[in-house]
């Protein structure tokens, strides 16, 4: 073989690795993360989609959102969101009440974090533009066992009734007892006097550095 083509052959498997190490690093480790993917046609307050769980003891419990109002609730109903509200991709968007302790929500997990590996994640977040609900917040963001948890970061907004979505994203470092921390949750909260209730669409949980022992 000459060396020409040994040199084009590493190329190209070199190149095949970083494709496929590219792709592990932006897979997104969270199911249905534009909430499109639904059970059935249930409607009202309180349901969400698939692989989505309620994980607060605040009754109704977060709130499914649909465009052509399939699932959940339509955008305007209670007044939440104005009349044409669009999810940012798709039909459907998620919401959670600040009021504590909050309409949380929650995924079980299909693949286990790393301890010390670095995380990024991400979501787009629509402020309400009802009267009680215009304070800045978001989303703080939790792994947990059920029991004990641990905080990751917030998923910050501005309130006031902009009535617009806005990105927001933060990167984390897997503590060492992640391995026993199976469920990721996300807990409405509030930065002002009174509430906020914010609407979530396309979360992404990926990986981004692997982690790197201490030298020696």
């Amino acid at each position: 073989m000459n060396n020409t083509l040994v040199m084009k052959t590493r190329f190209v498997f070199s190149a095949l690795l970083s494709v496929v190490a590219s792709a592990s690093f932006t897979q997104n480790l969270l199911r249905n993360p534009s909430f499109e993917d639904v059970p059935n046609g249930s409607l009202g307050q309180g349901v969400l989609p698939n692989d989505w769980y309620q994980a607060s003891i605040l009754e109704p419990g977060a709130d499914t959102y649909s465009e052509d109002g399939t699932y959940g609730l339509f955008p305007e109903e209670f007044g939440n969101f104005t009349v044409g509200t669009t999810a940012f991709t798709g039909n459907r968007f998620v919401a959670g009440w600040s009021l504590d302790p909050g309409e949380s929500m929650g995924q079980t997990l299909s693949k286990q974090l790393k301890p010390r590996a670095r995380y990024r994640v991400s979501a787009w977040l629509h402020d309400s533009t009802r009267a009680f609900q215009l304070d800045d917040g978001g989303y703080d963001v939790y792994l947990t066992d059920g029991i004990l948890s641990e905080y990751i970061g917030h998923l910050y907004a501005t309130g006031g009734g902009t009535d617009a979505w806005q990105f927001s994203e933060f990167v984390f470092r897997a503590p060492q007892i992640v391995t026993s921390l199976s469920e990721i949750v996300f807990q409405p909260v509030s930065l002002g006097a009174q509430t906020a209730y914010f609407g979530l669409d396309d979360v992404s949980l990926t990986l981004q550095i692997q982690s790197i022992g201490p030298r020696r």
